[in-house]
């Protein structure tokens, strides 16, 4: 399971199979998920600081898996990039790619229909929530109870926090202590130097690819 299959998980309900977060929040979070993947896995790091940090391939070899090698392959193409449009890049058709595997695999079923009898919708339901609900546990027992994270638990919980996603593992009254400590897991030594640097810049990438999305959408509304 990558990252970002577990974040979309989180954010699709079982039983409707509708996501639970407005597009405009999710899509930075996936592709922010899957930059972090690229990285762990060491095909990309990140040069430079501050506003002069850029997205560069370090290693082209594909990685063996349908979601990371197209993303690998988008960045082979336009990098070096600032990590923003690197989230912007990897978000194009990213979900769509997410969705399509998590049904081969099992997890999710499609159930496509009309909105009005005339829209084309397609739905996710769970097909199996087990691998959800052992996710959604591991970070539950992280933000609330104290537990230590292993390393993919906290990468998680890191894109969660970047990209306002908090609620959709705690309830309302749990935020206000589920972001302190997801902002504690984000700056936490759960990762080396270099990865750590790549986190916290993608999670910044993430957060204002979320403000200038949700910016444009206010704009386009109100004209």
């Amino acid at each position: 399971m990558l990252i970002a299959e577990d974040v979309l998980l989180l954010a699709t309900d079982d039983a409707t199979g509708k996501s639970t977060i407005s597009a405009l929040q999710l899509d930075p979070a996936l592709a922010g998920a899957v930059l972090i993947e690229l990285v762990v896995a060491g095909r990309v790091n990140l040069l430079g600081e501050g506003r002069q940090a850029k997205v560069v391939v370090t290693d082209g070899t594909p990685l063996g898996d349908p979601v990371l090698d197209v993303a690998l392959q988008s960045l082979i193409d336009k990098a070096p990039l600032k990590p923003v449009q690197a989230i912007r890049l990897l978000a194009k058709g990213l979900r769509a790619r997410l969705n399509d595997l998590l049904e081969q695999r099992g997890i999710l079923r499609r159930e496509s229909g009309r909105a009005l009898g005339l829209f084309p919708t397609t739905r996710w339901p769970a097909r199996d929530s087990g691998p959800e609900q052992d996710v959604r546990a591991l970070v539950v027992g992280v933000l609330l109870k104290g537990h230590e994270p292993d390393g993919r638990t906290a990468a998680v919980i890191s894109v969660l926090t970047a990209a306002d996603m908090l609620k959709t593992v705690v309830q309302r009254p749990d935020i206000k202590a589920a972001k302190a400590r997801g902002k504690d897991i984000g700056a936490g030594n759960w990762a080396g130097d270099s990865i750590r640097k790549v986190i916290q810049e993608t999670q910044a990438a993430m957060t204002a690819a979320v403000m200038v999305s949700t910016t444009a959408a206010i704009a386009g509304g109100s004209s």
